[in-house]
């Protein structure tokens, strides 16, 4: 019998590798777009600036019936449609009891036509009271602005005190700059026996601790444009901010702060501000806002 000898198997593995090599660029390709679409997405977010409505609530012993604070800070003349229509809108529908204007509504150069028609708008759906920031006192023309105010209807508060009733509320309301010794000098001589609800309109938060020591209960201010940079996570509060300096504390939110200089009981809100981007610097995590604060009773009424 004849040794047939078989030829050995050849195997084609080429299709196979083929096929693997295929099949990791799809899923080099499919992590390359999803890296993409992530990118894409942190970049909008970054630098999606449309205002938001930020809301706090605040309980006092001191208040019988609650009210309602619409804070505008650190507006720089930014429009917000014609005459301001979006912006008016907004706190319309906000419903509150009063208007407080938190400085830097104007710039420090240019135009006044969009902080003026914001005013005259305002006044319209509650009292408006307007303290200077730091760009209104740098303007050539500041005594103009604050005249032009006081003309559209707004009280303006140049480190002065103002004894007003809120829903039946006395409250003491105080707007200063950093001279705040300035606006103590005009408080009633019985202010700290007040049993009043004391807010301090200051546009500058690192005078918080002035304010606190005078036995204010709240204090709302601007100024940090919510530190302009933020990184979440690593830096909320953002990175740097004028009068606090890099890793700034207190650039956007409610600060409460208890037993400090005597004070029980002080709140700091500090609003981010409604410039889009300001000095040429863009905002980054850190939109634009309109703050609407709700004082409210710590005392349950049947």
């Amino acid at each position: 019998m004849n040794n047939i000898e078989k030829a050995p198997e050849v195997f084609d593995f080429s299709g196979a590798s083929e096929n693997k090599r295929s099949k990791k660029k799809r899923k080099i390709r499919w992590i390359a777009r999803g890296l993409i679409a992530a990118l894409i997405l942190i970049i909008v977010a970054a630098f999606f600036n449309v205002a938001e409505i930020t809301e706090y609530t605040i309980v006092s012993d001191k208040i019988d019936e609650g009210f309602k604070i619409a804070l505008i800070t650190d507006l720089h003349c930014t429009s917000y449609g014609k005459e301001q229509q979006r912006l008016i809108s907004s706190i319309k529908a906000g419903k509150p009891d009063i208007i407080l204007l938190g400085g830097d509504i104007f710039h420090h150069h240019g135009e006044r036509e969009s902080g003026n028609i914001l005013i005259a708008e305002a006044v319209k759906i509650a009292p408006v009271y307007f303290v200077p920031g730091n760009h209104e006192e740098a303007n050539p023309e500041y005594l103009q602005i604050l005249e032009e105010a006081e003309a559209n209807g707004a009280i303006v508060l140049n480190n002065q005190i103002a004894e007003i009733e809120i829903n039946g509320n006395p409250v003491i309301l105080a707007g200063g700059n950093r001279d705040v010794f300035s606006m103590w000098y005009n408080a009633p001589e019985d202010f700290a026996e007040r049993d009043d609800y004391k807010i301090a309109l200051n546009h500058f938060p690192d005078m918080y601790t002035s304010i606190m020591g005078f036995g204010f209960d709240m204090m709302l201010s601007g100024h940090a444009h919510g530190g302009q940079v933020r990184i979440p996570l690593l830096f909320p509060q953002g990175l740097y901010t004028p009068g606090q300096g890099k890793f700034p504390k207190y650039t956007g939110g409610l600060y409460e702060f208890s037993g400090e200089y005597d004070n029980a009981d002080f709140k700091l809100i500090v609003s981010r501000g409604l410039s889009k981007r300001h000095s040429g610097q863009f905002r980054v995590f850190n939109r634009p806002e309109l703050v609407f604060v709700t004082v409210t009773s710590s005392v349950l009424r049947v």
